[in-house]
């Protein structure tokens, strides 16, 4: 049997379990029974359940729990798009953490970049006349 690697992730504060059928009737029934992304009816013509998936809203690596009001019942073609989506969240977030872990964050030397103490309130014309401007700098209104 072959070993699955799990990275670490602070966020993580539940670990994935199983859903009884029961909290499952729940979930499905608190959506009146159709899929919480695109409405669907979960049965089919016939009234048999058609395949769907108990998912989590929040994630679990994003910090989202197991409790009911973090659940939700989507189809299968849903659920598969919610999950590639987040696969590439959670791919980026995981780069972006391990970045930052190793340090290799961007890092200010000194001091944040100051003014070099021009005057503000002085514009230049195209003529080259310099005025001063009153009242608020934005309004570029001259004297």
């Amino acid at each position: 049997m072959k070993e699955q690697k799990v990275t670490v992730n602070p966020l993580i504060t539940e670990k994935r379990k199983q859903f009884s059928s029961k909290l499952k009737r729940e979930v499905r029934d608190r959506q009146l029974n159709c899929c919480a992304v695109c409405d669907a009816s979960l049965f089919n013509d016939r009234g048999r359940l058609r395949p769907y998936a108990i998912d989590h809203i929040k994630p679990l690596w994003g910090g989202g729990d197991n409790s009911l009001d973090n659940l939700q019942a989507l189809c299968k073609e849903c659920h598969s798009k919610k999950t590639a989506l987040e696969a590439t969240s959670r791919a980026k977030a995981d780069r972006q953490r391990r970045f930052m872990e190793e340090g290799r964050g961007k890092k200010r030397k000194g001091p944040a970049m100051q003014s070099r103490g021009f005057d503000k309130t002085l514009r230049r014309k195209m003529n080259g006349e310099v005025v001063r401007l009153s009242g608020c700098t934005r309004g570029l209104k001259e004297r």
